[in-house]
């Protein structure tokens, strides 16, 4: 439950749907560089619009989010 219940928080602030879709229409890059990552759900998408991309994200936390151990 923590994915749908996390959507649903940080969709009270930014549709990260909406802003990748915007991302796209703006660049097409080979290399993406996200910071401030957290979890990884804005990395998920891009990963998702941008597959030949390679995507570097970076957090300050020492503790990596579930999404982003798997990117």
């Amino acid at each position: 439950m923590e994915k749908p219940i996390s959507d649903i928080y940080r969709n009270i602030f930014v549709n990260l749907a909406d802003l990748t879709h915007q991302i796209h229409k703006w660049v097409n890059p080979e290399i993406i560089l996200e910071l401030g990552c957290g979890q990884g759900a804005l990395t998920e998408l891009l990963a998702s619009v941008y597959p030949t991309s390679h995507i570097i994200v970076i957090d300050i936390t020492p503790r990596v989010g579930h999404i982003s151990s798997r990117t």
